[in-house]
């Protein structure tokens, strides 16, 4: 993810969480969180319900998978301690699916040969998970590394035999997405409805955020680097879908990566467009280190019409969204107008019919 997104351990033991922090830093990892849980019902849980999109529960199992490197642990383990362990993996991946958003992929990976823990508790789990569908591991592989998958079609399983690797066991699970009705209305006029939107990521915390929100409202939309080359841009373009671009340069300003999106993208087309502070300072606007960040959930005030909000947000309305900004526009461009404010930032969204 180079430290883009947002990370969240969780364990019960305390100090397995501490121990993560050294390998973390090694790590280079600087966007993951830590939390200690009280058990798999955690209330942490309900509250974060359906807002992850990817969910790996790391299973605790016999570890048969490992006794190559440690023979002593096959005499300690009893058939007991196996019974016991399949109650706690279908209780802790069962809770653990309850964070997963609808589209979203549940990972449930041990590092175990049994089939009690492995396919049996998929099976038991998707026997019982009526919003879940197994997603091929095979396939997953071959998209994340573009070779073939090694060990394995529907669920990825390696062998110290096979593969000269620990044993290890995954499956992957899928969140069915939601679906509107056919008498639900779109939140959109088809008038102002875009196809598809492209999004540029400038490595905002943000981008995965806007870019659900998009395909919540019925819009498919690509995040693609911002290294994407002119000529893949102009082909997106050239089939009438619009871009819809999510800087993340933050403060000071990236000028290299400012000059080039410009050279990309030249000027924009007609219509009303959100605009951020590179776009303000290319355009002849005034920017300046805002005196209070804004990082999360905050209120704007839609105090213009624009093609932008239709349907969505009339003028005189309030509005929650997502900022994530330390910078702030004291000047607008020539021929802009304002559309937003918010208590910090007076200029939150600004509009002109052609730059």
């Amino acid at each position: 993810m180079k430290n883009r997104g947002k990370l969240v351990a969780c364990d019960t033991a305390d100090w397995r969480l501490d121990r993560s922090g050294q390998r973390l830093r090694r790590a280079g990892a600087s966007n993951v969180e830590r939390h200690a849980l009280s058990s798999e019902r955690d209330p942490w849980v309900k509250r974060h319900a359906k807002s992850f999109d990817r969910v790996l529960v790391d299973a605790p199992c016999l570890g048969v998978g490992s006794w190559r490197r440690n023979p002593d642990a096959k005499w300690r383990a009893t058939p007991n301690d196996l019974a016991e362990l399949q109650i706690r993996q279908h209780d802790i991946l069962s809770s653990a699916a309850r964070l997963v958003k609808p589209g979203g992929r549940l990972a449930y990976v041990t590092c175990s040969l049994l089939r009690e823990e492995n396919e049996a508790q998929a099976e038991r789990f998707l026997a019982e998970t009526a919003d879940f569908t197994l997603h091929s591991a095979g396939l997953a592989w071959t998209e994340a590394f573009g070779t073939p998958c090694p060990a394995g079609g529907d669920y990825l399983r390696l062998t110290p035999a096979q593969h000269g690797t620990d044993g290890f066991f995954v499956a992957l699970f899928e969140r069915k997405p939601l679906h509107r009705t056919r008498d639900q209305p779109m939140p959109r006029t088809a008038k102002t409805m875009i196809d598809r939107i492209l999004i540029l990521d400038f490595g905002s915390q943000v981008t995965q955020l806007i870019a659900r929100r998009v395909r919540e409202n019925g819009v498919y939309s690509e995040i693609h680097p911002y290294t994407m080359s002119a000529e893949a841009i102009r082909a997106f373009r050239a089939e009438g879908r619009h871009p819809l671009r999510r800087t993340g340069l933050g403060d000071p300003i990236d000028h290299a990566a400012r000059t080039r999106y410009r050279v990309l993208h030249g000027r924009a087309g007609a219509g009303d467009l959100l605009w951020h502070a590179d776009d303000v300072l290319q355009l002849g606007g005034g920017v300046r280190p805002s005196d209070t960040q804004e990082f999360g959930r905050a209120t704007i005030d839609i105090v213009g019409d624009s093609p932008l909000f239709d349907g969505l947000w009339p003028k005189g309305s309030h509005a929650e969204v997502w900022m994530s900004h330390g910078d702030k526009i004291n000047a607008i461009p020539p021929a802009f107008r304002v559309t937003a404010t918010t208590g910090t930032a007076p200029y939150a969204s600004i509009a002109a019919q052609r730059v």
